[in-house]
């Protein structure tokens, strides 16, 4: 009985422990991943990289720039965000039988937590930036390609007091969130599609030059922490002209012309009819300014145009104080006397606005606050066309 008895218990034993192991080898096994329709496969947790800097070559297609706002120095863009790397341990995950696995939208989330990626960030975003589309391909000899279709509102320093005949710097610039410059940098062989300047046509403004960078970006606040405080930063720079037509047709021209008619009433003889067409000149100005209010960018510093109303407002009061003084001396200037004093305005009115030209030119907006950016080098040669299509 005693021997009966004690076979049981390592029996018992025995089985308790084989369910013990199948139980903890279940629990290590992660749940399987959906690949396709009805088609899964289980697959290992990824850890982060731990090797020395894996290269990651950044694609950056852009659709449309637009919607350029002077208030917050902000611009809408609509693009493809792409990157590829070389990670054998993701070969690892394909099933024998294929060359790759392509995961689109919520499955590239799904795999999020099992495949190793870069997690790029736009880092002069405001707000969310809205993805919708996405895409993971993973091949067998470790190659893998992201790509994000994205639209976003994007922050960059902008400077308006030569409006409307300004320039503006337009930037993207992209780094790795979690992983500084010794565990990932952008491969300089990254890109920026289309290469034409004329391929984002946008109704105000017109492309004049592009310049793309890699460098890496220098955060203090990390200095005092345990945390490297330098990440690889690509940087792609759209300098774009504002078209002034319909300023110069709506604003100049009619401003123009009123002031041609103020200096035209020192040819008028009458000093009463003379203070009278220039009260109502005064008006004028004042009225326009209210209609051209829409067009002018609400800033905390003034644009070229606006000082050119304040100008012209400021030109057409001093003569009006100059009837008034003809007036007052119940003399009218003679016709001599009055062609040098209208010359003399012409010229202050031209020479006022020169100095505002000059000073819209020297005036430079404050320096933007952010990242340092060291070790600045220009992406590779722009791709051809063949390159391009591929």
């Amino acid at each position: 009985m005693n021997k009966l008895f004690l076979l049981l218990t390592l029996f018992c034993l025995c089985a308790t422990s084989a369910a013990a192991d199948v139980s903890s080898r279940k629990s290590a096994t992660p749940d399987p991943v959906i690949i396709g329709d009805n088609e899964t496969i289980a697959i290992p947790v990824q850890e982060p990289v731990k090797d020395l800097p894996i290269d990651v070559r950044l694609t950056l297609n852009i659709n449309k720039i637009y919607d350029i706002r002077p208030v917050d120095e902000s611009f809408n863009v609509d693009a493809y965000l792409g990157a590829n790397w070389l990670d054998p341990r993701a070969g690892e995950l394909v099933p024998e039988g294929k060359d790759s696995i392509t995961l689109e939208d919520g499955h590239v989330d799904d795999w999020h937590e099992h495949v190793w990626m870069p997690s790029l960030e736009i880092i002069n975003v405001l707000g969310v930036k809205d993805v919708s589309n996405k895409r993971l391909v993973i091949y067998k000899d470790g190659r893998v390609f992201y790509n994000e279709r994205f639209n976003a509102t994007l922050q960059s320093s902008m400077n308006f007091r030569k409006f409307p005949f300004d320039t503006q710097q337009l930037q993207i610039m992209i780094e790795p969130f979690s992983y500084s410059a010794s565990k990932v940098r952008f491969s300089e062989q990254s890109r920026v599609y289309p290469t034409e300047l004329s391929s984002w046509p946008m109704l105000e403004w017109h492309a004049t030059k592009r310049a793309c960078q890699i460098g890496e970006a220098e955060y203090q606040y990390l200095a005092d922490s345990t945390a490297e405080k330098k990440f690889t930063q690509f940087a792609f720079t759209l300098t774009v002209e504002r078209i002034p037509g319909y300023f110069l047709l709506q604003i100049f021209l009619p401003l123009t012309v009123i002031m041609l008619c103020a200096w035209s009433i020192f040819f008028v003889k009458d000093g009463a009819t003379q203070l009278s067409l220039i009260s109502t000149l005064m008006l004028t100005v004042y009225a326009f300014n209210f209609f051209i209010t829409d067009s002018i960018p609400k800033l905390p510093y003034g644009t070229f145009l606006g000082k050119i109303i304040i100008i012209s407002f400021i030109s057409i009061f001093l003569q009006l104080i100059v009837h008034l003084v003809e007036l007052r001396c119940d003399r009218e200037f003679t016709a001599k006397q009055n062609f040098w004093i209208a010359l003399l305005f012409v010229i202050g009115f031209g020479f006022a606005n020169w100095l505002n030209w000059q000073h819209s030119s020297m005036d430079a907006p404050a320096s933007a606050i952010g990242p340092t950016t060291l070790n600045v080098e220009s992406c590779s040669h722009e791709p051809t066309r063949l390159e391009q299509n591929r």
